[in-house]
């Protein structure tokens, strides 16, 4: 009798231990997720580097377009000192958030004013990645010499800059889109 007891009891866990490793087969099957599923899942998602912020972008180091000048901007502005052959005032003007690079994390499309002491004011869109929480410069593009910026804005991974451009007396609005396409900011058509 006792051996019987213990067959049916070996038997039971038996069959517990089949229906335990059927249920854990057929939720993987399903999509339904293990608690080692929701676990690696959750450990993926939270690999994400920290975002970039404004004040991230605004104490940042920028190749300047047309001067082909490292400045590291200090809350916003570099300048050098007055007087010196190779003057040079950057400002930070705006930034714009959003995936340029297709890979799931948020980068920064920034506008730099600039101006080497003559008359021109420049203005120049560059593109960041976000390297580990770090802004990395990987584009620029010249917008223009006194321009007014309207809006920056980055959605599905395509810049939007608009702006007003004076050609004569009168302000000519201008819509501009562009692209990261490996270093390079290219413009896409409307």
């Amino acid at each position: 009798m006792r051996q019987t007891v213990r067959i049916i009891c070996q038997s039971i866990i038996f069959v517990c231990l089949l229906i335990f490793l059927s249920v854990i087969s057929t939720s993987h099957l399903f999509g339904v997720e293990t608690i080692a599923q929701a676990k690696e899942k959750s450990a993926r998602v939270s690999a994400k580097p920290p975002k970039l912020t404004l004040e991230k972008l605004k104490n940042a180091e920028y190749l300047i377009p047309d001067y082909k000048q490292n400045v590291k901007l200090a809350n916003g502005k570099f300048e050098t000192p007055k007087g010196s052959s190779d003057y040079l005032l950057a400002a930070f003007e705006r930034a714009a958030f959003g995936d340029l690079n297709n890979d799931g994390i948020e980068d920064a499309a920034v506008v730099l004013v600039y101006s080497g002491g003559g008359s021109g004011v420049f203005y120049g869109l560059i593109a960041l990645i976000n390297e580990n929480g770090e802004p990395k410069q990987v584009a620029a593009t010249d917008l223009g010499d006194r321009i007014k910026l309207k809006s920056l804005s980055i959605k599905s991974g395509v810049i939007s800059v608009d702006k007003n451009e004076t050609m004569g007396t009168r302000p000519l609005k201008v819509a501009v889109k562009y692209k990261l396409d490996r270093d390079k900011l290219v413009e896409v058509q409307q």
